[in-house]
């Protein structure tokens, strides 16, 4: 949570009108509930978020709009690479730089190959 990430940090509160610290945050108990109210606005506003967007989702797949994500597409030279890699003939690094892949697609195509075969 965005509380506890914060907590060991020392942070202010300064208004902008009458130009003074508020609350010291992490060394008062006032700040450190501040902080967390603040924390929980937070946490609600983001599963409002996600609310209106699982609604938006539930009404484009019933309008047959929402596919989902692609699935990956399997690079022409996945075999070759493949066999080279478990060789540990070519490193993966080299791998996603020669087909264009990002390091997570990579990492997927291997544990997708690796379950099929």
């Amino acid at each position: 949570m965005v509380v506890n990430i914060h907590i060991n940090r020392s942070y202010n509160i300064w208004t902008l009108n009458e130009h003074f610290n508020i609350i010291s945050i992490t060394t008062t108990p006032t700040g450190v509930f501040v902080l967390t109210v603040f924390g929980a606005v937070a946490q609600i506003e983001r599963d409002y978020l996600k609310d209106r967007q699982m609604e938006g989702i539930a009404i484009a797949v019933t309008a047959v709009k929402y596919k989902g994500r692609k699935s990956i597409e399997v690079p022409k030279l996945w075999d070759k690479y493949y066999k080279m890699y478990k060789e540990k003939t070519i490193k993966a690094i080299d791998v996603i730089k020669i087909l264009e892949l990002k390091k997570t697609t990579f990492y997927k195509l291997i544990n997708q190959y690796e379950e099929s075969n």
